[in-house]
């Protein structure tokens, strides 16, 4: 069983300090058909063929919404072929009750590609909502097309044909960086009544929990309201790839570093392993892709108590899963492997972004390999010269020797045949520690306990912000090869076989169903989060978890109240523990 520091809290209304989230985005206080699923069910590459099979777990999740692509073509023929098959889709979905979002897509021939966004109007009228243009921002940075000004003149005639004869709204592509120019850029020159609803996608990746994407919700917020736009909002993608969990050494942080360990003459099993986890300035290092089968004694230390930590004590420190930690603790973490600590840098360029605690709080902002000598490691990049030379493939990375010191060794845990892509720094200079490096950017998968208990707790941040509607990518993952990071996403597998995430979908929409009154958020100090909402039949139901850590909490109500876990079983409301899977209460009606 894995042995966590616990904080007790008693939790009764009134006596923790509990800090409110007031909604954010403009949205109804009931929620209004709020759940959705990506599904490629009208591509005949992806899952046309299984269409039916796709709406069957729909219904019986109780999603109301699937989001899908129609494609525009050039070719008058094949465009006419592929509105056939739209037919039958949309069709299907009017027979299932289900409310189809279909992305319409782009080309560059733009009279033919507008003429067939109004043929696709005039044979769907009855479709209320409509897309227009997926990611245009990752388009744009792809193939330079359509810049901001391209894509605002296209959205705006687009959109007046789709509103024509019909209560349809317009919505505009999903941005994948509300926080770059290009998003920006497009809201200045779209204006206000160009767009009915404000779109945006969410991934945070394996090294970051969903608690951490609300500093970018109020960034968002400030971005519309500087220029007077008050308008919905939809999260039409997110999701965690499941790649490379449950298939083999490929996991580094499970299978790896247990190796790399052992060579240190330590046992994972037996060693106290600690990760950051900081409320106060909402910087967490999940843990939840850890298998508690192997780390068996984590530990959760703040970024102030780097400085205090000692190796003999927690000789293993994981500071980030990804390439990002902040920065202005990097002398802490330097001190902690000059006193003999062991540090884990998970996945890509170790230490390549500075983790923004400030005014930006949540931004990443790139500081290359400024830090690397300090810390005695390498990493060669695709985009040097050297790299050109030795022709490393361009998403590749590979540790490297040049700036160790004294009799300093890198010893390679993991080769691609072409260089080191995970290895072990040993260090025997002013340096008395360990790094345990992974420089492969692919391995940025969560392990199926991790998705399904991020999933709800991303949906219920994002309805108390006020986010109308939440599509969750993907409903299957096509599972095309173990390192496909894409084909990884899915809730059920290729088989359509339930991970546990379909699980936790379920129990949310069970505990949350539609014509819910909106959730309200409160937040302690401590990280304890807790959502409350009441159901259409008057039960109140209150969700609770933490972004890692566990803290044990002793529930008061005034009425009798049932106890779930994320995955709907009954379970005792006595020595409950909120941790990242999430804990429901639901009371009796007054």
């Amino acid at each position: 069983m894995k042995r966590f520091i616990l904080t007790t809290i008693s939790f009764l209304t009134g006596i923790i300090c509990l800090c409110a989230q007031p909604r954010t985005f403009k949205s109804g206080p009931v929620l209004d058909n709020p759940y959705g699923i990506c599904s490629h069910i009208s591509m005949e590459s992806r899952d046309f063929r299984y269409c039916e099979a796709n709406m069957d777990v729909m219904e019986r999740l109780g999603i109301g919404n699937v989001r899908t692509d129609f494609d525009t073509y050039a070719d008058f023929a094949e465009f006419n072929r592929h509105l056939s098959i739209y037919e039958r889709v949309v069709e299907r979905c009017r027979d299932r009750n289900i409310s189809i979002l279909p992305i319409v897509t782009c080309h560059k021939s733009y009279s033919r590609w507008l003429k067939d966004v109004g043929t696709m109007k005039e044979r769907f009228p009855d479709i209320r909502f409509w897309e227009v243009i997926n990611e245009p921002d990752i388009q744009y940075a792809l193939s330079g097309y359509p810049d901001a000004g391209e894509y605002a003149t296209m959205f705006w005639k687009a959109s007046r044909v789709l509103r024509r004869a019909g209560r349809s709204k317009v919505l505009t592509g999903g941005f994948a960086d509300v926080g770059c120019e290009y998003f920006r850029n497009y809201l200045d020159k779209a204006g206000k009544g160009s767009f009915d609803i404000l779109n945006i996608h969410i991934y945070t990746g394996r090294g970051v929990v969903p608690e951490s994407v609300i500093p970018m919700f109020d960034a968002l917020k400030s971005d519309i309201s500087a220029r007077g736009l008050d308008c919905p909002v939809w999260l039409t993608e997110t999701g965690y790839s499941t790649v490379g969990y449950g298939s083999g050494e490929e996991d580094f942080l499970n299978y790896v570093v247990p190796s790399a360990l052992v060579r240190l003459g330590m046992k994972v099993e037996n060693t106290p392993v600690a990760v950051i986890y900081d409320a106060e300035k909402g910087y967490y290092v999940p843990s939840d892709c850890l298998s508690a089968e192997r780390y068996k004694d984590v530990r959760y230390v703040s970024l102030e108590g780097l400085a205090s930590l000692n190796p003999k004590d927690v000789p293993v420190l994981i500071p980030s899963l990804d390439e990002a930690f902040p920065m202005q603790y990097a002398e802490a973490l330097l001190s902690y492997v000059r006193r003999g600590g062991t540090v884990v840098l998970s996945g890509g360029a170790p230490l390549f972004y500075d983790y923004r605690l400030d005014e930006g709080k949540g931004k990443r902002e790139a500081v290359g390999d400024r830090y690397y000598k300090l810390f005695h490691i390498g990493v060669l990049f695709p985009w040097t010269l050297q790299a050109r030379q030795k022709k490393v493939p361009a998403d590749s990375r590979y540790l490297t020797v040049e700036n160790l010191k004294g009799k300093d060794e890198l010893v390679c845990l993991k080769t691609d045949g072409r260089g080191v892509t995970a290895g072990l720094y040993r260090f025997n200079s002013e340096l008395k520690g360990n790094v345990i490096a992974n420089s492969n950017i692919a391995e940025r998968g969560v392990s199926l306990r991790a998705q399904a208990e991020r999933l709800p707790r991303m949906f219920l941040i994002a309805f108390s912000f006020g986010m109308e509607k939440v599509f969750w990518y993907h409903l299957r993952s096509f599972e095309y090869a173990p390192d496909d990071f894409e084909s990884h996403f899915g809730i059920v597998h290729r088989d359509f076989t339930p991970k546990p995430s379909y699980n936790a979908y379920a129990t949310l929409v069970k505990m949350c169903p539609d014509r819910s009154t909106r959730p309200e958020l409160t937040v302690s100090d401590e990280g304890l989060y807790v959502c409350r909402w009441t159901k259409p039949d008057g039960k109140e139901v209150t969700a609770v978890w933490t972004p890692g850590r566990e803290m044990a909490y002793e529930p008061v109500f005034a009425r009798s109240a049932e106890y779930y876990d994320a995955y709907g079983r009954s379970i005792s409301g006595t020595e409950l523990k909120a941790g990242p899977s999430i804990i429901y209460i639901e009371t009796s009606v007054k």
